[in-house]
């Protein structure tokens, strides 16, 4: 070594021999038992994860079948609403027409009382507000202008009574009238 060089030091060792293999010994024994208490943690932690991961799949799977429960449940209450709605909408069909029925038969009722013995109706067409188109028989002329003139001053059952044509049948005194008119 130079003057200005480093000097390396010598470590002197003063602990006798058999203390330095007890001390060596208990030091792998302290090391052995950190990795070994390494090893549990890591095993232990692992574990935990598999256990949590095995909850966690049991809990999918409970949570799938509940939902696939209550999704068949709503299909069955919506298939039952949805026929209620189909029942509601034949009920509504059928009381209005119930009702047109009802408003039919009171119209043909108010025309059968205006209409006078000895005048025959042939024909009858007639809408849900009421126009109607009649194809009449008359016995004579005066039969069949009395009717039209008594419909016209019905102003309470009959509106808007137009004559459309007149014909006589051939060879008798009978008449044929094609008229229209709104019963109210």
């Amino acid at each position: 070594m130079g003057l200005f060089g480093k000097r390396q030091r010598q470590d002197i060792n003063l602990i006798p021999e058999e203390q330095q293999v007890l001390k060596t010994q208990a030091n792998k024994r302290g090391l052995v038992a950190f990795f070994v208490i390494i090893a549990v943690l890591v095993i232990g932690t692992y574990s935990l994860v598999l256990v949590l991961q095995q909850t966690a799949k049991a809990e999918n799977k409970r949570i799938a079948n509940e939902t696939q429960t209550q999704i068949a449940l709503f299909q069955k209450e919506a298939t039952v609403a949805a026929s209620i709605k189909q029942i509601q909408a034949k009920y509504t069909a059928y009381k209005n027409q119930a009702a047109g029925e009802a408003d039919f038969e009171k119209k043909l009722d108010i025309l059968a009382k205006a209409t006078p013995a000895n005048l025959q109706i042939t024909a009858l067409s007639m809408t849900p507000e009421g126009n109607t188109d009649i194809t009449l028989r008359a016995f004579s002329a005066s039969v069949a202008y009395q009717f039209i003139e008594g419909l016209r001053a019905d102003k309470e059952n009959f509106d808007k009574v137009e004559l459309s044509s007149i014909s006589k049948v051939a060879e008798s005194s009978q008449l044929n009238l094609n008229m229209s008119l709104l019963i109210k």
